[in-house]
């Protein structure tokens, strides 16, 4: 009972070389909410900036509910 548990983070990455926005994604750029995260990967060199975002100790304020 002691525990803290962590919110939920909800997270989308999408590989999409052509520059063009897919349905999905689409969809998920009007979720507001600070534990959604979504970025698009068009090349290799966009792979650690992504993945970076993602997973960086988030500030605690943020992520409490």
């Amino acid at each position: 009972m002691g525990k803290q548990t962590s919110p939920l983070c909800i997270s989308h990455i999408e590989v999409n070389q052509y520059g063009r926005s897919s349905t999905l994604l689409n969809a998920f750029k009007n979720i507001e909410e600070p534990q959604f995260l979504s970025t698009v990967i068009r090349t290799r060199s966009d792979i650690y900036n992504a993945l970076t975002a993602f997973f960086h100790k988030r500030d605690k304020e943020a992520t409490t509910a």
